[in-house]
């Protein structure tokens, strides 16, 4: 009986953890349009199409903190200090999800004080301090193609094997 109610601790906890650190494939969006990479241009928030651009893997490297890596091209998401837009690129950098709502999430670099925002032109930035009226809430939605699959199991009865 002790043995299943520490199972059962360990199973919530490890539940909370992952939801803290967001791991997994999701579309990031904002304001009905998803982040997806524009060639060797920055990242930009454009219409959503379901195409594999706009799926970003959400790696973890630490308790809380991801690299987002692009699923189509597997770049990752880069975004400077001195605010120019983020791009992707081969060298991850590390970012930490801070979990806002159902699917409602921050982003800061690994400092904790830097956030991704949304700009006029539909570029991310990476910004020291966000101004009240400035977009950072992202939605992270799992595409139809990474819901994880119910499980089936099937077992074979051979009763010519029983001696």
């Amino acid at each position: 009986m002790q043995f299943s109610l520490s199972f059962a601790a360990l199973i919530a906890l490890s539940g909370q953890a992952l939801a803290q650190s967001a791991t997994g494939n999701y579309v990031i969006t904002e304001s009905d349009n998803a982040l997806t990479p524009n060639g060797t241009y920055p990242a930009i928030f454009s219409a959503i199409y379901g195409a594999g651009d706009q799926i970003w893997g959400f790696n973890s490297v630490g308790p809380e903190t991801v690299v987002i890596q692009n699923q189509d091209s597997a770049d990752y998401l880069n975004c400077d200090e001195d605010g120019s837009p983020c791009t992707t690129s081969t060298d991850p950098q590390i970012f930490e999800p801070i979990k806002r709502g159902q699917d409602l999430y921050q982003i800061s670099d690994e400092s904790g004080d830097l956030f991704l925002a949304e700009s006029s032109d539909k570029t991310i930035h990476l910004v020291k301090d966000v101004p009240d009226d400035e977009k950072t809430l992202f939605t992270l939605t799992r595409p139809e193609e990474c819901e994880f699959l119910p499980i089936h199991l099937y077992f074979w009865y051979d009763s010519n094997s029983i001696n």
